[in-house]
């Protein structure tokens, strides 16, 4: 099953950042690296900033939902999931690259009214 329970598929997340244009543009881009297998940060040099940068959001944005490694097959894009067997310890903190230990972690520590300490990750309070 996947590691996540995933809020949006990674086609809603795409849609977010890149209008027709750029989604055939970067299409494009990811056919021509998988024909060549350069590295990325070799490639990457051949695209245009912003949509670069946008790209770099999408990336993000669809690992902390549990998808990555974007191939395009049929000219669409598609996604790996990542898979686990036991899902009792998985939420978006699963996959966030963001830290604790490194301090850029968005959740916070709420105090209860019996002064109790919990943890409130940054994504519960979008969802709720």
């Amino acid at each position: 099953m996947p590691i996540v329970r995933t809020l949006k598929k990674p086609y809603q997340i795409v849609d977010e950042f890149f209008d027709a244009a750029d989604k055939k543009n970067m299409i494009s881009h990811l056919i021509q690296r998988q024909k060549t297998h350069a590295d990325w940060d070799v490639y990457k040099i051949k695209i245009a900033e912003d949509l670069l940068n946008k790209w770099a959001k999408i990336m993000l944005k669809c690992r902390e939902h549990g998808f990555m490694a974007p191939q395009v097959w049929n000219n669409e894009i598609h996604w790996r999931v990542a898979m686990t067997r036991d899902r009792s310890n998985c939420d978006q903190c699963t996959m966030c690259p963001a830290g604790i230990d490194g301090g850029d972690c968005k959740g916070m520590m709420k105090y209860t009214r019996t002064g109790d300490r919990n943890w409130t990750p940054c994504w519960k309070e979008t969802q709720q």
